[in-house]
């Protein structure tokens, strides 16, 4: 029995109490864990929603959930204003070869699962290759790692980056 559950109580409470410990309650320990790890997480950490840069510092991508709940990654700024109107001429698609760089959906249909999100498309304006993607967090929700890649199995080619949130989204041009 852990320390300050029932025994706790079967000694009428007479065992000293360190201040916040909630285990006279006859709460397991690992629940106890549980809750606060929860009630941090919710407060403290962000989730994949929001702007983030690249490693090359060169565009913001802003993540936001589509109208079927999956989170799609749009180009929202690039560094170099003749981009803005550059279009997505290497797509294998003709007909979205017309598309602007800016605004572009590079990740889409992305299922969110809090500190990470599967099962979704990363789409490479600059090589116009579509590939599996994989998007996870870290624990203090300012770093998105991003990882693609392309094959089954052991035949996996896969490539991962980093990017980071970008808390100051309104004035891009501090980057």
């Amino acid at each position: 029995m852990a320390e300050g559950g029932l025994a706790y109580l079967l000694a009428g409470g007479r065992q000293r109490r360190r201040r916040g410990d909630l285990r006279p309650l006859g709460l397991p320990s690992s629940a106890l864990r549980s809750l606060s790890r929860k009630a941090s997480s919710s407060s403290s950490v962000k989730g994949i929603e929001g702007d983030w840069v690249p490693p090359d510092r060169e565009s913001v991508v802003t993540i936001r959930r589509d109208e079927g709940g999956r989170l799609v990654g749009r180009i929202s700024w690039l560094r170099d204003e003749g981009r803005s109107a550059q279009l997505d001429f290497r797509n294998p698609d003709r007909n979205l070869r017309t598309r602007t760089l800016l605004g572009l959906p590079i990740l889409v249909g992305f299922r969110d699962e809090t500190r990470r999100a599967e099962s979704g498309k990363i789409y490479d304006p600059a090589t116009g290759w579509k590939v599996s993607g994989k998007l996870s967090l870290d624990e203090t929700g300012d770093k998105l790692q991003v990882k693609g890649w392309v094959g089954l199995g052991p035949l996996r080619v896969s490539r991962s980056y980093v990017w980071s949130r970008n808390a100051n989204a309104a004035n891009a041009e501090g980057l």
